[in-house]
């Protein structure tokens, strides 16, 4: 990897492709320190305008892909459109939901149990992916910044 590709995927690549290519080229769980200090030298050689708009595009990112502030509005709306079901089907099969001797009664709500489960499981896995995102985002933002004021230091020095 050298400077002119690590500044046209900063600038060209789409959100998803770019996480990609730096969770390979910029591990945050290892690598070993030759290639680190290598890699970290090729940020070091872009320019401050490069650098900024690189720190700007891994903030959007860490904003585009952080959804855990809508995670609770999703299972609260799951579980109402959820319950909306149980209760038109419990009503056009006549079935009073209440009654837990019924077995078609118990039958509904184990199932309706069931499909919550599944969706808030589906969830926290999606969440967990835009997670990992987040953190590869957050990392490498701050190996730009760290860039940046190197640079600065050894401009003024």
């Amino acid at each position: 990897m050298d400077k002119r590709t690590l500044k046209r995927n900063l600038v060209e690549m789409k959100s998803k492709k770019l996480i990609k290519f730096i969770n390979e080229e910029f591990p945050g769980d290892g690598h070993s320190y030759s290639d680190s200090m290598a890699k970290y030298q090729v940020i070091k050689q872009l320019s401050h305008n490069d650098l900024s708009s690189g720190i700007a595009r891994m903030t959007t990112l860490e904003t585009n892909f952080d959804n855990s502030k809508i995670g609770v509005f999703l299972v609260l709306i799951a579980n109402l459109m959820l319950e909306a079901l149980k209760l038109s089907i419990g009503s056009t099969l006549g079935i009073d939901l209440n009654d837990f001797k019924d077995i078609a009664s118990r039958t509904v709500n184990i199932i309706y149990g069931l499909l919550i489960l599944i969706f808030i499981f589906g969830l926290m896995k999606a969440l967990s992916l835009d997670k990992n995102r987040v953190t590869t985002a957050t990392y490498f933002k701050s190996l730009l910044e760290q860039a940046k004021a190197e640079k600065e230091k050894e401009k003024a020095s």
